[in-house]
């Protein structure tokens, strides 16, 4: 399509175009028949400011190379020039354009395609789209250092390789995309249709093949059912458990497959309890610290179990990661090992598969349910769908990526949309064939959102099972809480609303499912013998176009109501985001506006309601869904199913509104202070008794594991805070088996007792001077634990100058990236230090000298005012207990046994943990803290004597200053 591109690159002080500057210029001209360079400019420029040592470390520019260069405006005039009119590429266009309109006060303006874009559309699947991760992709050899020249080289083979790897999609794909881009100005659609056309030239003559035929058909999944379980059968014998301790002892069936496999004793006795439970149809509780190898402690005897009895295992997790783990690393090792026959199947909750009945229906709607930006969303969707063989969005990272808010959601199905053997798509349907999978397979790999999803209903996903076993089991109390909450927002409203009707932006009409039946409605043929009769037609238009009246009422109502919460905002027992709420504590004159306002979107709901319900029957005709109304079954389904969602969302709402039932805690939640954007939410206060009747009692054998499920060794507090305890006597076995590592020889513990209490105004200061030393002496290579924003800002705000003049870069949560992006940095950096508060505690896992060095800023105690610790606490003292040392602490401990667990991931690591709290050395309590630890603590008493701890342990000249 272009006969020669230029591609572009720009390297700058950092990532805002008002406040940052251009260092360094780059670009190549390409012949792109050939590939051959045809021209390339470089050059630096003085930006008239220093450059950041982030920025240094990642690309090498130091202050005396721009200092030395060209003014910025002499070298843009120069750049600008070199390009000419020339169509340009970049990956990530839009950062570039930005800075060069930023400092061209909007002049430039050469057509700009954006690699970034194309990687996505043609790779959706790929797991990161970064531009080294491309290169790898695709082979290229990269120079480690980030300069713009080179940058903007590798874009260019990059780029090429994308290309071609478009003109060798089907002509199906391709066509789709061409017709999602009809009538949009987007910059690739000249070059999609390009290949459309090629395609469609190469494949003249041939016979076509439809999108709706490319995804595979899974017909013996969907339609599998499993054979009637014979109630007269014996229940077969159960597998020895010393078969599968002899398959992880050394000599071992594992040892012969892992190059790296150790004999660890924990292990042994962890396997042997857990075949142990499953043999004798008992309950477990393990706890394995970091190292014992678990997963595999758990895996080998349910494989064996599974295989020996023909029951399913179903095993759970917390996370994404352990789940794709345990299914495509751990299970195939164990298979291989074992050399035995077995299935396996990861299940998710239905909404994560693609619906590809409503994918074709969007497709063929686009001009009435998707709009511009979304239909772009949509290219990565249209080159995935064709491929994929799990349906799994998750596995289209460029979707997650692009998609606008609520695309994703239009296209899954949720039981209420779902048209069964109905859909033109039954065959290829994801759900229903990862369920087939599930049905079929002997190991279930599953997460506990679906899990606590479908407790106390049949479940539509999970196969059935006896037994459960639950991994990151330390989480479960508070993922159970959440999926048991009810919570109502703005966006749960207009999720509803959005997908009725949107009105266009500019001149009349609109998208969603209204605008679709209008379009239908009005092309439908009416007549006596052909077509739907003219009464009907007319009834069922003007029933569509009451309804489409009669949702921006409802969107007025919405915000009237929500408007009317914010005197709630300014409440007493406030939490940071979070206001309790309690039927005596609002006052009348706050109540009563709420009260009408809520009436009123009532009212109006109801109306909607009524008006679709209205239009339901009309389209409900017999002869008018057999005479010529496309899509007629898909639109009663989903226009149902919207209703249905109505009446849910204002039954939550009237739930939380009452206040009434004591077992819950009700809350207002601040989401977005500026945007007035809050949230209505209730929660269970005690999920006990629920966990006991709806698993420990209807499964055989329920085995629970993590590396922190005790305090003070002892597993008490978690069982009774899941239920745990209501199992009768010998039901359940207990099991801490410790760690593999030595923490007295690895690890080393100081307490200084130095600082001021955290409470203290100067706290953040006189911590971030002892996180300054502390890092200054590990060269970087250290993650700092915080348990709020606002202390982690004013400790970054003041040891990051310090920290970069000792050229120690600093990334921190909230300011630097996102969570994945600054791990990613902090593990390629290694004399680096990252600063992270909740999500950084647990999950993080750097081996290796990257991180040496651990500092937790403060005890990770729970906001006593938050809501849900606040009722929980309120409910125990109420019964007679001490709330602080019965819940508070022993939830504070499992978070710093959490946050610890960060540093030492393999037994050849070696590092420092500082706990910067003095209050385990100076309350009651924090003995309990010191005694969950795997290692004795030391006291500093002074920040010299820190640092010199510090200095001699790294140095491995023994713990004693």
């Amino acid at each position: 399509m272009h006969d020669r591109l230029t591609f572009i690159d720009l390297e700058t002080t950092g990532l805002s175009d008002t406040n940052d500057r251009i260092i360094e210029f780059g670009a190549v001209r390409i012949e792109m028949e050939s590939g051959r360079e045809v021209d390339r400019f470089s050059r630096l420029c003085d930006p008239g400011r220093d450059v950041p040592l982030v920025i240094t470390r990642l690309t090498g520019i130091r202050n005396r190379d721009v200092e030395a260069a060209d003014p910025l405006d002499e070298v843009l005039a120069d750049f600008l020039d070199f390009l000419g009119d020339d169509t340009c590429v970049a990956y990530n266009a839009p950062f570039d354009q930005r800075f060069l309109r930023a400092a061209t006060h909007g002049a430039f303006d050469n057509p700009l395609l954006d690699c970034l874009q194309l990687a996505r559309i043609v790779l959706p699947a790929a797991r990161s789209h970064r531009l080294e991760a491309l290169t790898r992709h695709y082979e290229i050899a990269e120079d480690t250092a980030h300069r713009a020249a080179d940058d903007a080289e590798l874009t260019a083979l990059v780029w090429r390789r994308l290309l071609a790897d478009l003109y060798a999609f089907p002509l199906a794909v391709l066509s789709e995309m061409s017709f999602m881009l009809a009538n949009t100005t987007h910059p690739l659609k000249k070059m999609i249709d390009a290949a459309e056309s090629a395609a469609a030239a190469e494949g003249f003559g041939q016979d076509t093949v439809k999108f709706k035929d490319l995804p595979a058909d899974f017909r013996e999944l969907v339609t599998y059912r499993p054979p009637e379980p014979d109630p007269e059968a014996p229940r077969p014998e159960p597998e020895d458990p010393e078969r599968s301790v002899e398959v992880l002892s050394a000599g071992g069936a594992i040892s012969r497959i892992l190059d790296d496999f150790e004999k660890r004793p924990q292990q042994i006795e962890m396997v042997r309890a857990v075949a142990k439970a499953l043999a004798d149809g008992r309950h477990l509780i393990a706890e394995a610290g970091t190292g014992v190898g678990k997963s595999l402690a758990y895996l080998v005897p349910a494989v064996l179990h599974a295989v020996k009895t023909g029951e399913k295992v179903v095993i759970s997790t917390h996370t994404k990661n352990l789940q794709s783990q345990l299914f495509y690393k751990d299970l195939p090792q164990v298979a291989e090992a074992l050399g035995v026959e077995f299935k396996a199947a990861l299940i998710k909750g239905r909404t994560n598969y693609l619906c590809l009945r409503k994918l074709l229906y969007h497709i063929r709607e686009s001009a009435r349910e998707l709009s511009p930006e979304e239909r772009i969303a949509m290219l990565p969707v249209l080159t995935w769908a064709a491929t994929t063989r799990t349906g799994d969005l998750d596995e289209n990272t460029a979707l997650g990526t692009l998609a606008p808010p609520g695309l994703r959601e239009r296209l899954v199905t949720t039981s209420e949309e779902c048209l069964g053997k109905a859909s033109p798509a039954y065959h290829q349907c994801f759900p229903r064939m990862n369920r087939g999978r599930a049905l079929q397979a002997d190991i279930i790999i599953a997460n506990h959102a679906l899990v606590f999803s479908e407790l106390g209903q049949e479940s539509a996903v999970l196969p059935p099972h006896s037994i459960l076993i639950l991994d990151e089991a330390h989480n479960i109390e508070d993922v159970a809480t959440d999926h048991l909450a009810v919570r109502v927002n703005r966006y749960r409203f207009y999720r509803i609303l959005n997908r009725l009707f949107r009105r266009a932006r500019s001149g009349p009409g609109g998208t969603g499912l209204l605008a679709s039946v209008h379009h239908q409605l009005s092309r439908a043929p009416s007549g006596k013998k052909k077509g739907i009769k003219p009464e009907t037609l007319e009834t069922a238009r003007q029933k569509t176009s009451e309804a489409i009246d009669r949702v921006e009422p409802v969107a007025a109502a919405i915000e009237d109501f929500f408007a009317s919460l914010a005197p709630l905002a300014d409440g007493g027992n406030r939490s940071d985001d979070r206001v309790r709420l309690r039927a005596e504590g609002i006052r009348p004159e706050i109540a009563r506006p709420i009260k009408q306002a809520k009436q009123e979107l009532i009212a109006r709901c109801a109306a909607l309601a009524q008006a679709i319900e209205s239009l339901l029957e009309a389209l409900r005709d017999r002869k008018g869904q057999a005479q010529g109304l496309s899509y007629v079954r898909e639109f009663l389904k989903e226009l149902e199913a919207q209703v249905q969602y109505l009446r849910d969302v204002l039954t939550d709402l009237a739930f939380i509104l009452k206040l009434g039932d004591d077992a819950f805690v009700y809350w207002l939640e601040i989401k977005d202070a500026e945007r007035q954007q809050v949230e209505l939410a209730a929660a269970p206060l005690d999920i006990s008794e629920l966990l006991y009747d709806q698993i420990y009692s209807q499964k055989r054998t329920v085995i629970l594991t993590s590396a922190t499920l005790t305090v003070e060794g002892r597993f008490d507090f978690l069982k009774q805070r899941l239920g745990l305890d209501r199992i009768e006597p010998g039901g359940l076995a207990e099991l801490a088996v410790g760690t593999p590592f030595d923490f007295d020889r690895q690890c080393l513990l100081i307490v200084p007792n130095f600082l001021p209490d955290p409470q203290a105004h100067d706290f953040a200061e006189q911590a971030a001077e002892l996180m300054s030393e502390v890092f200054i002496e590990t060269q970087g290579r250290g993650l700092g634990l915080f348990t709020s924003y606002e202390m982690l800002r004013r400790v970054y705000e003041t040891m990051r100058p310090r920290l970069e003049a000792a050229n120690i870069p600093v990334f921190a949560q909230g300011q630097d990236g996102t969570r994945e992006a600054l791990l990613e940095q902090f593990s390629r950096d290694v004399a680096s230090v990252l600063l992270g508060t909740t999500s950084f505690w647990e999950g993080v896992d750097v081996k290796g000298e990257a991180l040496s060095a651990l500092i937790v800023a403060k005890l990770p105690f729970g906001v006593p005012t938050d809501p849900i610790i606040k009722g929980r606490c309120d409910l125990m003292e109420a019964a007679g207990q001490n709330a602080f040392m019965e819940y508070s602490l022993p939830v504070a401990v499992l978070r710093l046994r959490q946050g610890f667990g960060r540093l030492i991931r393999a037994k050849t690591d070696r590092g420092v943990v500082v706990v910067a709290d003095k209050r385990v050395l100076t309350r009651r309590y924090g003995g309990a803290f010191l005694r969950s630890l795997p290692t004795r603590h030391k006291v500093a008493r002074n920040l010299k004597e820190l640092r010199q701890m510090v200095r001699s342990f790294m140095n491995g000249s023994g713990l004693e200053p």
